[in-house]
């Protein structure tokens, strides 16, 4: 079974979308173990940190308590591949996110968590799959559940990836260049700790920070080395969206943020080495 055991650090800018702007520093790993035949078992875990810019809002709007938004994620995952060329997948996790101003709280966490099968059918030159599952997260934006349902497949040093929630194609051009096309979701919905100030409403407690987008992306990793490989992408975030809510999720606030370009650039360190 194959194996893909990592740590990675990337740092992404988004430098103007309408009234808003961010950067994004993100830290995660991951680590499978076999646990018997092809079972499989790991863990992983990731935080990022957003700290966004607020120019123009149209209300009068307190925006100190969420210009900066943390989000800790720990889980597990298990896959099972079948001699008959069927893999189940399946993962789950906490997720806390939040400005944590007034420290850790009920309302900071959430759950994500996804389910596939996937079937393979291999030729003389490729491989081709399908995969169905269902998804819970904040993929778009307040956590809910969404259907997992594309092909997959490999054609010599080319591989894809079709359907929903994740479109990509790549192509490896040699043993160092990698080279990815990729559209997908991201959403995010974290909980704003502590009073925000908003003009008709006063001051609300536990007020969420809602974000939604369509990225669509090009990428080029480079192997420096054995173990270490250096990552850059530039992209375009369309229907980009983002909100403040209440506690019951009535709309206080609209960012009225636009479509942005973005760069992000990581180093990845594979473990298997």
């Amino acid at each position: 079974m194959e194996r893909f055991d990592f740590a990675r650090f990337d740092y992404q800018m988004v430098p103007s979308a309408g009234d808003v702007s961010w950067n994004r520093y993100s830290l995660g790993g991951q680590y499978e173990v076999p646990i018997s035949g092809n079972h499989s078992l790991g863990i992983a875990a990731f935080y990022q940190n957003i700290a966004y810019d607020f120019f123009d809002t149209t209300l009068n709007l307190g925006t100190e308590m969420f210009e900066e938004i943390h989000t800790i994620m720990a889980g597990v995952f298990y896959c099972w591949d079948f001699p008959t060329a069927w893999k189940v997948r399946g993962a789950f996790s906490p997720v806390i996110s939040s400005s944590l101003s007034t420290g850790l709280q009920q309302e900071d966490i959430q759950y994500a968590g996804n389910f596939s099968v996937t079937k393979y059918w291999k030729g003389e030159l490729d491989k081709v799959g399908v995969e169905l599952g269902l998804g819970y997260g904040a993929l778009n934006g307040k956590p809910d559940f969404y259907p997992i349902a594309s092909v997959v497949g490999d054609i010599g040093k080319w591989s894809y990836k079709i359907g929903f929630p994740e479109t990509a194609v790549q192509h490896q051009i040699s043993i160092r260049h990698t080279v990815m096309a990729k559209a997908s979701l991201r959403g995010s919905y974290a909980n704003v700790s502590g009073e925000t100030y908003v003009e008709g409403w006063g001051f609300l407690s536990d007020t969420k920070l809602e974000y939604r987008a369509v990225d669509m992306g090009l990428q080029h990793t480079y192997r420096l080395q054995p173990n270490l490989t250096s990552v850059a992408r530039v992209g375009y975030l369309s229907e980009n969206k983002l909100h403040l809510l209440n506690e019951n999720d009535v709309l206080l606030n609209d960012f009225n943020t636009n479509g942005s370009f973005y760069i992000t650039m990581g180093l990845t360190y594979n473990l298997n080495y």
